[in-house]
């Protein structure tokens, strides 16, 4: 990247913990350290400066983020240096705009969508009162949400996602092994059975 290309945008701080979330090391390919991430945040410059490492080889990842387009009430939570996970945030929004995510892809949100929801299916089998079954709807929303952000990078009047959807080999990978997975209609139907409560 040039000194004057600008960073990738995020559009909040619940997309940033789920870009942790779903991006591998560089060196491994393990799984980053989301709950020791630390952030550093320049306000003046819209700059956010990601700082974690990996959990199997403990290689360090930084990475840098534009985050003009975050809500400025989001950013209470860099204080304790830590992110939360969208479904903590009030409201649950991860991108308010109609642009697709800068740094997460199309597989990365079909990804994000499985473990979110999985998570939201085991929190309401296990939810006894009235608030842990509103934290377990909450994850529901923030599953329909990544559809959404994946669907963002879908044309017009086309079926699959283009080639600039997916970020990377890896994911360019899964998508030619399994393209059926990838399909406008498939996503639908994916959201449709959540809202369903079948997904």
């Amino acid at each position: 990247m040039s000194k004057s290309a600008r960073p990738p945008r995020l559009h909040s701080l619940g997309e940033a913990y789920l870009f942790v979330r779903v991006t591998p090391c560089a060196v491994c390919a393990g799984a980053l350290d989301g709950d020791e991430a630390r952030f550093e945040l320049e306000a003046e410059a819209h700059k956010l400066t990601l700082e974690t490492a990996c959990r199997r080889c403990e290689a360090l990842f930084e990475r840098e983020f534009d985050v003009s387009a975050v809500g400025q009430g989001e950013f209470g939570l860099l204080r304790e240096a830590r992110l939360a996970g969208p479904w903590e945030m009030d409201p649950p929004v991860l991108n308010s705009t109609e642009d697709a995510s800068e740094v997460i892809d199309v597989a990365g949100w079909l990804t994000l969508f499985t473990w979110v929801n999985d998570m939201a299916r085991t929190a309401g089998e296990q939810a006894r009162d009235p608030a842990a079954r509103a934290a377990a709807r909450r994850m529901r929303l923030v599953a329909g949400a990544c559809l959404e952000e994946a669907l963002k990078f879908f044309e017009e009047d086309n079926d699959l996602p283009p080639d600039e959807a997916f970020f990377g080999d890896e994911t360019r990978r899964q998508f030619w092994e399994r393209p059926e997975l990838f399909t406008r209609q498939h996503i639908t139907d994916l959201r449709f059975s959540l809202l369903k409560g079948q997904a």
